[in-house]
């Protein structure tokens, strides 16, 4: 790839990358509609992680007629979080775009996430505008927002699309189904953390680019249409299921270990680690789900089990932050976002 001018328009070259586990019935009405996308510098880097349900045939066919379209086979699922990373490394691209599988896109999507990264140096991460793709009048988000404890929500979900979020502004983080990254970012704060497999992989990058003094920014110009849950839902009530539930559970914990300072670690761990142990008594006794319950409880031996993992990664983010938490806290949500926590179950 290489930079592309057309008149007077410079097109950065851009890498979209769509992780694929099995999800082969939402491929087809993605990739067309990727393809169709009016920006004249782009390749899709389509990463499958083990399928056996035909999706690694399908886009072989399909790249027979596209050259924008290259393919990385892995042998086993590596997770949203490392089956993204190996699409970056292969990337030629100057901004690396991440898409869910279970998205459609609108054709001017990325000339609207390159144009607002152009003009604003300090934005490492834009997000789309993502609406429901069973009703395009519902947002599904208008980018992440978190408290102070941990527990994150996507703006303006399920709310009526009012134009109330329709200006360029700042957020805590960028849902990754469908975000625009600059690359020499993750040269600087590291790719996704692969043992955060799946869930939160998202917000503990962006919070690692806040350290770093970058912002995150909505882009509602880019809009793209969102399955919410689909690919999560394809596999309720089976071992992967529960196996999603229990990284959500774990990897806010590591997040918070990760990029807490000290002092502020100490006064927040203890109310989510006591959080989610409500969590594990409503998985039990209102749920009735005993594996919902059990995630809960192997989270917290999955911390102390990969505790001088998490604490390496946590000196690698201490020692290169140039931001403090007073700082970092004043973008966080100030009233708690537990309540909705307790109501909600994992679905990106």
């Amino acid at each position: 790839m290489f930079m592309f001018k057309s008149s007077d328009t410079i097109y950065p070259p851009v890498s979209i990358i769509i992780v694929n586990y099995n999800g082969r019935k939402f491929l087809e009405e993605c990739l067309n509609s990727v393809l169709l996308t009016r920006y004249p510098n782009f390749e899709i880097i389509f990463v499958d992680n083990g399928s056996t349900d035909g999706s690694v045939e399908y886009i072989l066919r399909l790249a027979q007629n596209d050259s924008r379209i290259k393919l990385i086979q892995n042998s086993t699922n590596l997770g949203f979080a490392e089956g993204n990373n190996s699409g970056i490394r292969h990337a030629r691209g100057e901004y690396i775009v991440l898409l869910n599988n279970d998205t459609v896109v609108d054709p001017n999507w990325i000339a609207e996430l390159v144009k607002a990264m152009e003009k604003d140096q300090d934005v490492a991460v834009a997000q789309a505008k993502l609406l429901s793709y069973y009703n395009h009048r519902v947002i599904d988000s208008a980018g992440g927002i978190i408290d102070r404890w941990g527990f994150s929500i996507d703006r303006g979900m399920e709310e009526v699309d009012e134009g109330q979020y329709d200006n360029n502004q700042e957020i805590f983080f960028a849902c990754f189904a469908a975000s625009i990254v600059r690359k020499k970012v993750f040269r600087e704060v590291g790719l996704l953390d692969t043992r955060f497999f799946a869930m939160f992989e998202d917000v503990d990058f962006c919070w690692r680019v806040r350290l770093r003094g970058y912002r995150a920014m909505l882009v509602p110009s880019a809009v793209v249409y969102h399955k919410r849950g689909g690919t999560v839902k394809t596999f309720e009530n089976t071992p992967l299921f529960y196996l999603v539930n229990f990284h959500f559970y774990k990897n806010r914990l590591a997040m918070l270990i990760k990029n807490y300072g000290s002092r502020n670690l100490v006064k927040r761990l203890p109310v989510t680690l006591l959080l989610q142990a409500l969590a594990f008594a409503r998985n039990i006794f209102i749920k009735r789900d005993a594996r919902l319950g059990l995630a809960v409880l192997k989270s917290y031996f999955w911390v102390i089990l990969n505790l001088k993992y998490i604490m390496y990664r946590r000196r690698i983010c201490q020692i290169t932050r140039r931001v403090s938490d007073n700082e970092i806290e004043n973008v966080m949500q100030k009233h708690p976002l537990t309540v909705k926590f307790v109501k909600r179950t994992p679905e990106r």
